[in-house]
């Protein structure tokens, strides 16, 4: 069964749009972590928000082979973190070992 997180979402609906967000993706061994703005909600019920990640990044790649992802919405205390993230590549720097970024199994 997928692992759901529903926390306040009318709250979710009306706040996240300007939330700092990192997408996440695992994939055969390799992991990748990086920034995303253009993302919005695309329904309440369900709940849906949508991304726009450009073909020519990794990240697209990964999520292609993956098949699922992780959108995490930080909050801007956060904001160091986005930046590191945001403007490192995966290839040459680990970011969830450089950055310290725990993770988890996805719940399958």
């Amino acid at each position: 069964m997928p692992k759901k997180i529903v926390e306040g979402l009318s709250s979710f609906y009306r706040c996240h749009i300007a939330t700092p967000t990192i997408v996440t993706v695992h994939t055969d061994g390799r992991d990748n972590a990086m920034t995303v703005v253009w993302h919005s909600t695309l329904s309440f019920k369900p709940p849906l928000c949508g991304v726009s990640i450009s073909p020519a990044r990794d990240s697209y790649k990964l999520i292609l082979e993956a098949k699922e992802f992780t959108l995490n919405f930080l909050p801007l205390k956060k904001a160091e973190l986005i930046a590191r993230v945001g403007g490192s590549h995966w290839s040459k720097v680990d970011k969830f070992k450089r950055f310290n970024i725990e993770t988890e199994p996805p719940g399958k």
